[in-house]
């Protein structure tokens, strides 16, 4: 008798019925990871200290200047610590006596970065920002077979649904929220970008003067970011429907809404070390790959970030 592998897979979905702030969700492809909270996006951020709602990629590594000539310090640098090993004298970097600066910028230098905040600002009917608590009758479900994290909330007794998934391939997360609170302007995407730190966060937001984020290119369904955070660079591109509209609102703030009265904001992320490609997949054509890559897997017991099947 064979094994139904749907069932097998399905039965192990992780279902999340309230805010468990030490258990958040994430999707990734081996490359890149979103973490998410309860609204399938990173909207609470304060909230979440313990596993932190991060996006980080296995390329996105920030240093910190030096504070020297060079600018970084080497091993070369450091006064290490001769031990007695076999008889013979060692050295290691163990103690930062006397040397402090360059002792400590060795140890966290470079460190990920966290590429960019991802959330939504959810309004009140009285005006007032909700909050964690305000999230009402959650039903959040991270479907494997699938490779999905489907959320559906309440604010207000008016439901919220967002799909979140990783493209397979690429270093692109994408995201549907749908919602009669669009239309009210109650609800809008918030994309926030961080300095980098060597924290578990991978972030920094106090130092919003020292890193830049500059618009290299745009068109009506697409905006293209240079992230600049002092020698280290990357690139985000946003593809969304034409329904939505890009506003800056800060000097590494920006916000996506919609321009008519629909019920629906779809959008994709792309990051990426080198300049992104004029064309990336659309929202519709990235979940089709997301389900056949996920299913294979569950399948076949393998599959590859690199062997594409398009």
């Amino acid at each position: 008798m064979s094994i139904d592998r749907y069932q097998l897979v399905k039965r192990h979905n992780v279902i999340i019925g309230k805010a468990d702030t030490e258990n958040p969700l994430s999707v990734g492809n081996g490359e890149i990871a979103f973490t998410a909270d309860i609204t399938g996006m990173q909207t609470f951020i304060e909230e979440y200290k313990t596993i932190p709602l991060c996006t980080m990629a296995q390329w996105g590594f920030h240093t910190t200047p030096a504070k020297n000539d060079k600018g970084f310090y080497s091993i070369k640098d450091l006064k290490l610590k001769y031990y007695n090993t076999f008889g013979r004298k060692v050295g290691y970097a163990t103690s930062e006596e006397n040397q402090e600066e360059i002792f400590n910028w060795l140890r966290v230098n470079p460190h990920r970065i966290h590429l960019g905040n991802i959330g939504l600002n959810i309004t009140l009917s009285n005006g007032v920002k909700a909050k964690i608590n305000d999230i009402k009758e959650i039903n959040q479900s991270l479907d494997l077979w699938n490779g999905i994290l489907v959320s559906k909330f309440k604010v207000e007794d008016i439901p919220v649904s967002v799909e979140t998934f990783c493209h397979p391939y690429e270093d692109m997360i994408n995201f549907s929220v749908v919602s009669e609170l669009i239309k009210k302007n109650q609800i809008f995407v918030e994309i926030k970008f961080p300095y980098g730190s060597p924290d578990i966060s991978g972030a920094d937001w106090s130092k919003d003067e020292l890193h830049n984020t500059d618009i290299v290119d745009c068109s009506e369904n697409s905006i293209e970011l240079l992230r600049t955070i002092d020698n280290d660079f990357y690139f985000v591109k946003i593809e969304f429907l034409k329904d939505v509209y890009v506003e800056r609102k800060g000097k590494n703030y920006f916000v996506l809404n919609q321009k008519g009265c629909t019920n629906n904001l779809i959008f994709s992320c792309l990051f990426s070390r080198i300049k992104p490609p004029k064309y990336i997949h659309l929202f519709e054509e990235s979940k089709r790959l997301c389900k056949e890559y996920w299913n294979r897997f569950w399948i076949s017991g393998r599959c590859s970030r690199f062997f594409k099947v398009y």
